[in-house]
């Protein structure tokens, strides 16, 4: 791969370049270019081939930049959940129509249903692993398939959630978190490809963490929550923790939910405290033997660790959580997303709504903490019940077609997605696919 120098380190090197010219050519009338060339390279530690690159006419890094092919940028560029579930999406219809799914297959299929998104197949090849599927041997040819863990969870998902439609005793509610920035998020400008229409975005301003939940009626009423964050990490899952969110779950969004409601809501770590800690293979022997005697459950005294373990492992209980317990208590259910599947999650769609609407306001005020508050009530307020409604029959939709699709697989038995790969790179074990 040619290594590529900044504007400032190609003067430099060129500088030293023309300092051997000059001096050679003071002492012999004629100037052998290779010799210049090999001193200037053993001065500068780099290669004599880099010199005679860097001596001919190229573009500058912004006009680099300005070129760069649209495949490599969007490989550049931080890959979100909607566009993993888009594959995702597009994987299952290709397998249901029966079509044989190959990388370059699925390439071309994403290609045409998101023309917004360009990639290359090794990006596809990156997602697919991202959204939890791995190569497996079988049959002396190498397969690509969707984690069990994944697919019981999504099962057991789709299963619960239609059920609860069909007896219509409890009322869906979905609830998420997300962010917006105080200078709003825009990343589009219209350009020629030349460097004097590249523009740079001078920043984003301060981040603030947004959570709300809502229905086919519209948002929980009072349950709207925003605050500033106040870490720098990437991902705002960072920004919010378990005190906070159980906080608001218990002050703000039960209080205010009229009836019985099933809540829908992710995996996130500070959605999930335990009302007891589950044992696994990572506890020290000393806490595994506590948990064995505080259970009453006999173990030899001078059992090793993998012994300890193997007793545990028949008498370990269900997880129970804080918060379900919490939402039974006062008459409701929590519904758990299966990782990676936000498609299920009705508001979804509506934080895409409010963002955009408050992108397109908040550039208009001087993005003070205040400035962003009203901005972004008001981009609540622009969501009226009658879309609430659409994005939740959207997503039931989604939901419907989803459970078809696992039942057609179920009736095949065969694996839910079989993917054909040449690559090598297939290591894996049962202990990759457990949960």
């Amino acid at each position: 791969m040619v290594k590529r120098f900044s504007d400032q380190s190609k003067q430099l090197i060129l500088n030293v370049f023309n300092y051997f010219h000059n001096l050679s050519a003071e002492k012999d009338a004629i100037v052998l270019e290779q010799n210049v060339v090999s001193q200037a390279a053993e001065a500068l530690g780099i290669s004599e081939r880099s010199i005679y690159r860097l001596r001919k006419p190229t573009k500058s890094d912004s006009e680099f930049t300005a070129a760069m092919s649209d495949n490599i940028r969007q490989m550049k560029t931080r890959v979100d959940s909607v566009i993993l579930n888009s594959l995702r999406e597009i994987i299952y219809k290709m397998y249901a129509a029966e079509q044989h799914v190959t990388l370059k297959s699925l390439h071309d299929r994403f290609t045409e249903e998101c023309p917004d998104c360009p990639c290359s197949i090794r990006s596809i090849s990156t997602w697919i692993k991202k959204i939890g599927f791995r190569l497996k041997n079988s049959s002396n040819r190498l397969f690509l398939t969707e984690q069990p863990c994944i697919q019981f969870k999504r099962l057991s998902f789709l299963r619960k959630y239609l059920l609860h439609k069909e007896t219509k005793l409890y009322t869906p509610v979905f609830i998420d978190e997300t962010w917006v920035y105080s200078k709003g998020g825009c990343r589009k400008s219209w350009q020629d490809g030349q460097s004097g229409s590249t523009s740079k975005k001078k920043g984003d301003g301060c981040r603030y963490i947004v959570l709300h939940a809502g229905n086919e009626n519209g948002f929980i009423e009072n349950a709207s929550l925003i605050f500033k964050s106040n870490t720098k990490s990437g991902d705002y899952h960072d920004n919010m923790n378990q005190d906070n969110f159980e906080k608001w779950f218990k002050s703000q969004l039960i209080p205010n939910l009229e009836g019985p409601s099933v809540i829908i809501m992710d995996n996130a770590s500070y959605h999930c405290r335990l009302k007891e800690a589950i044992p696994n293979r990572n506890w020290t022997k000393e806490k595994l033997r506590n948990w064995l005697q505080e259970k009453c459950i006999n173990f030899p005294s001078n059992g090793m660790k993998d012994e300890l373990w193997k007793i545990i492992s028949v008498n370990l209980p269900e997880k129970n959580y804080h918060l379900d317990q919490y939402a039974e208590e006062n008459g409701h259910i929590v519904l758990r997303l299966p990782p990676y599947h936000c498609q299920y999650n009705a508001i979804e769609m509506v934080w895409s709504q409010c963002k955009r609407f408050y992108d397109k306001i908040i550039n208009k005020t001087k993005s003070s903490p205040e400035d962003v508050v009203n901005a972004w009530n008001i981009s609540l307020q622009q969501v009226t019940a009658a879309q609430w409604k659409n994005y939740v029959i959207h997503t039931e939709k989604v939901i419907e077609e989803a459970w078809e699709v696992e039942k057609r697989v179920d009736s095949s038995d065969t694996l839910p997605l079989i993917i054909s790969n040449t690559s090598e790179d297939s290591e894996t074990s049962d202990d990759d696919f457990s949960d």
